[in-house]
């Protein structure tokens, strides 16, 4: 291709064929030639019901008839209109396709789609968006009817590997579709995004926003599960999607979140800022219904880390969480009679005790002191736990009296002294151990 020809490729625009009066036309419900014989109103009509049929499911859809459904939009022709006016519409439309997304598979909803198709021409104007709408209906036949209407000849666009489904008209594999997220981060950063939108429009309604939300889950595991090794790249796009999630207020989408942690986990080399980033929004976000499961990733996530030696400052942190949280203590306590905590529980207690220092003259002092020694009587540690545990509060006292002044010296080393005793007589070999 000569340079010229290239130079023409590039300026041409899809207005340049909306004028034509071609012999067929692109349909999601009919076949192109018989999309040629519809006039406009039968199409508008079409559309029309499909809406009205959506309103039934969420009321606003309501709103739309005012815009992308209104009687006017019969005479709208992108290709007169100017760049602010389209823009405007691009809105519209992207809010429509997101509210839409989770009926796709409903026929009102795919002839509510045959007049976006027909007027506004999605499928070359919004195509982003058009795919994300029914991408995580992957699967079905109707996915790929949708795919058939997009121009992806451009061996260099972003949808050509959707090409090859074109022609044979066959639903996109998942292993596909996970083999192209390992590679390709504008994949990944688009599904993060419409995640974002989903959440945003279907915030009142949790079901429906459960689709996005097992799509999201299962795609980006199995994304992590086929790529060889996570690029700094992958994690920098899909880090904020997991820090936002943890604190929603969707438990299935915390529960998702808490699955894709822990196969980055198994996966990658998470370094430590990564990992008390995801422990201070896991703790900031944990609900009493995937308590266990919270404190269980934050054990693997310690487990991971080499050298297990974290910031005491961010530890304290997370401790105004901790102890706020009435499900910590029983969770620690039902996995520490089974596994070994320490990896986790260690930098916990040396948050604490720094904490406790500094809150000698304060309210916080009592309360801090009543979580710890509640610690040490509720949870019975096994294996080389309690050596460590010990050797944890030892450790957080000398950090702590080094940075206090001796009237709060006195506070703290009265509060670990009986901690101390506490353990003595429950691990009596441990704090032996502890002393060598």
């Amino acid at each position: 291709m000569t340079s010229l020809s290239r130079q023409l490729r590039k300026l041409a625009a899809p207005q340049t064929s909306l004028l034509k009066l071609d012999k067929k036309k692109p349909s999601l419900l009919f076949d192109p030639l018989e999309a040629a014989n519809l006039d406009r109103d039968a199409v508008y009509e079409i559309g029309l019901s499909g809406l009205e049929d959506l309103e039934k499911l969420d009321i606003r859809f309501r709103e739309f008839r005012n815009s992308l459904y209104s009687l006017t939009s019969k005479q709208f022709e992108r290709s007169v209109h100017t760049v602010a006016v389209n823009a405007k519409i691009n809105e519209e439309i992207e809010r429509f396709l997101v509210l839409l997304s989770p009926y796709f598979t409903l026929r009102s909803s795919q002839k509510a789609l045959e007049w976006l198709v027909n007027r506004y021409h999605i499928h070359q104007f919004n195509t982003n968006a058009f795919i994300m709408c029914v991408l995580p209906f992957h699967d079905t036949n109707i996915f790929v009817r949708a795919i058939q209407l997009i121009g992806l000849k451009n061996q260099f666009g972003q949808w050509n590997w959707l090409r090859s489904l074109q022609k044979p008209g066959v639903p996109l594999p998942k292993n596909t579709l996970l083999n192209r997220c390992a590679k390709d981060l504008g994949l990944i950063k688009l599904i993060c995004t419409n995640l974002e939108k989903a959440i945003t429009i279907h915030s009142e309604k949790p079901s429906v926003l459960n689709i996005y939300i097992a799509f999201f889950t299962t795609t980006m595991i199995g994304m992590v599960e086929q790529s060889n090794g996570i690029s700094e790249e992958q994690l920098a796009i899909l880090l904020p999607s997991l820090l936002n999630g943890l604190v929603s207020k969707f438990p299935d989408l915390i529960a998702g979140c808490y699955m894709i942690i822990a196969q980055l986990n198994r996966k990658a080399n998470l370094n430590q800022r990564v990992v008390e980033d995801l422990a201070l929004c896991i703790l900031k976000g944990m609900i009493p219904a995937l308590s266990s499961e919270a404190i269980t990733l934050l054990i693997v996530l310690w487990d991971k880390q080499k050298d297990r030696v974290f910031n005491v400052n961010h530890m304290r942190n997370c401790i105004e969480f901790l102890k706020s949280n009435a499900e910590f203590l029983p969770s620690i306590g039902i996995l520490a009679s089974c596994y070994q905590v320490s990896s986790f529980v260690s930098p916990v207690i040396q948050g604490f005790v720094m904490e406790l220092g500094m809150a000698a003259k304060d309210l916080r002092f009592n309360k801090l002191s009543q979580f710890l020694t509640k610690l040490v009587e509720d949870v019975r540690f096994i294996g080389k736990d309690p050596i460590i545990i010990v050797k944890s509060f030892v450790i957080g006292y000398l950090e702590a009296i080094d940075k206090i002044e001796a009237s709060q010296k006195l506070k703290l080393q009265i509060v670990i002294s009986a901690v101390l005793d506490r353990l003595e007589k429950q691990y009596p070999k441990s704090s032996s151990s502890s002393d060598d």
